[in-house]
């Protein structure tokens, strides 16, 4: 599961639930709205992870570097050109690290791991509350219901 270092946008609040519907809660939130998704990308990994894991499915997630992508299209041109020479790498770069999760042969051991640029295992501190990976299982699975 892709995900990145937006997670860490999450901080201490882990996921607004009441703010992944079209609520007032979910307009108030704004661009943080960004890094808890990454985050809930994180957890879900993990839950999947938890769930499967002992059926030989392999869940994780990962950062797939800081890319030259649209993301930033609307930032001030003279900023983005220093964070460009700074600190983004080519798309082509972005492929790495999900490319070794999924074919190189050792990561079959890596279930539930944090993987960050480039293809190595990283550390995401775990939720601080370990409920919340069954609290959004169980949100998707009440969101799905009527949709497949």
């Amino acid at each position: 599961n892709v995900s990145s270092n937006g997670a860490y946008g999450a901080g201490s609040v882990g996921i607004y639930f009441d703010a992944m519907t079209d609520t007032p809660q979910r307009k108030a939130k704004g661009v943080g709205l960004y890094g808890i998704s990454k985050y809930g990308n994180i957890v879900f990994s993990n839950e999947l992870a938890k769930r499967y894991g002992d059926r030989g499915i392999v869940s994780t997630a990962l950062h797939p570097g800081s890319i030259e992508t649209n993301l930033a299209r609307y930032w001030p041109s003279p900023v983005m050109r220093i964070v460009k020479f700074l600190l983004l790498y080519p798309v082509e770069c972005g492929a790495l690290t999900s490319l070794w999760a999924g074919t190189s042969a050792e990561t079959k051991d890596f279930n539930g791991k944090w993987l960050v640029p480039w293809a190595r295992v990283g550390n995401m501190g775990p939720s601080k509350d370990p409920r919340i990976g069954e609290k959004l299982w169980d949100w998707i699975e009440e969101q799905r219901k009527g949709h497949y």
